[in-house]
């Protein structure tokens, strides 16, 4: 069944945030990373934008050089990739999401060219800016065959399939929300949440409600401390 532009966009969040979280792992070489996703997996500076690390088979399918260019301006190198159609509408969006340091996934459509020998294109990225990196971590594809790659990423990635599921769920909740998750995780009860986050009991409770409702927990058989541990655990809580 073909996906929809919501199902499309949300995979691509996903995809990301599972980037991002296994850099942070820091388990698997960013080479080995990189084979897991279809499209251009790379890193950039968070000041100039520019190139900090592609896969080596970009670099060597676009005779990139990334030595050269992580050199290069703000300016410069939004110049030389970007059209300045694309430029005027990203600007805003970027700029706005470092100064509120804003971690929630950015998806963005974009008209660039990746070197001098190739016609500007469309593509479809999707980034975030991770402030623990210190850095851009983006997912692009060229939009044509987007969908297909897509459906190729989720075989590759079957071990992230609670992310997948409760991706929409979490991104749901508001920052205090997670601050009340992550401390009943801990282990946590309500007076000492209070306490450690300078707000009243009754407060808690009303955010401890909204949490089971949004993750779907309200008047189930299930054990919650788990459930805390595990949304903490796989979206990076602890």
């Amino acid at each position: 069944m073909r996906k929809t532009e919501k199902e499309l966009l949300s995979i691509k969040k996903q995809n990301v945030f599972i980037f991002e979280k296994q850099i942070l792992q820091g388990k698997i070489p960013l080479e080995d990373i990189s084979q897991q996703f279809s499209g251009i997996v790379h890193l950039n500076n968070m000041n100039t934008f520019a190139w900090d690390w592609i896969p080596k088979k970009i670099i060597n399918q676009f005779d990139i050089d990334v030595e050269e260019e992580s050199k290069w301006t703000l300016e410069k190198f939004a110049l030389k990739h970007i059209h300045p159609l694309s430029i005027q509408k990203l600007a805003p969006l970027y700029f706005r999401a470092l100064k509120n340091k804003s971690s929630e996934p950015l998806s963005t459509v974009q008209y660039v060219k990746v070197n001098d020998q190739l016609d500007y294109a469309w593509v479809h990225k999707t980034c975030v800016f991770s402030f623990e990196l210190g850095k851009i971590v983006s997912i692009s594809h060229f939009i044509k065959g987007l969908e297909s790659e897509l459906d190729k990423e989720n075989k590759l990635l079957g071990e992230y399939d609670f992310i997948r599921t409760s991706y929409e769920k979490f991104m749901t909740l508001t920052n205090r929300q997670r601050q009340i998750l992550k401390l009943l995780a801990l282990g946590y009860m309500n007076d000492a949440i209070a306490v450690e986050l300078n707000i009243s009991s009754n407060t808690v409770r009303t955010h401890r409600n909204e949490i089971h409702q949004i993750l779907d927990l309200r008047w189930k058989n299930v054990n919650h401390s788990q459930i805390y541990l595990k949304y903490a655990f796989h979206f990076g809580l602890v």
